[in-house]
């Protein structure tokens, strides 16, 4: 298990991979307990985020395959100790002050495609 801090000051239309990663992780903070999962759409050539509270779901960002897979790598090289092309992760990661126990499932290789799923609760 990992225990980190995630940073809170990054905009939700940043361009740069590594802020547009930790905003997509810190906005499934702000509505935890929440599911964040997205999924390479082959056939529509493009990426879905969703997030799913409990509320309902939020699909809100789209993306190009190249751009997911450079997310994943990040995700899983900072918040899955290391492991950019697969595998799962339970980390105590803390926003803001507040721990949250957070569960990462991802698939970055051809083989088992190119997916994600975090899923997150106050700790």
């Amino acid at each position: 298990m990992i225990t980190q801090t995630v940073p809170d000051n990054v905009s939700p239309d940043s361009v740069q991979i590594q802020d547009l990663t930790d905003s997509l992780i810190s906005g499934l903070f702000q509505a935890s307990p929440g599911l964040l999962h997205a999924r390479w759409e082959p056939e529509a050539k493009r990426v879905s985020w969703v997030l799913t509270t409990s509320t309902g779901e939020n699909e809100f960002r789209t993306m190009k395959l190249a751009d997911f897979r450079t997310i994943l790598a990040r995700i899983g090289y900072h918040y899955m100790a290391g492991f950019v092309y697969g595998g799962s992760q339970r980390s105590i990661l803390n926003y803001r002050g507040q721990d949250y126990d957070t569960f990462f499932e991802m698939s970055n290789s051809g083989p088992s495609g190119f997916w994600i799923r975090i899923k997150t609760e106050k700790g």
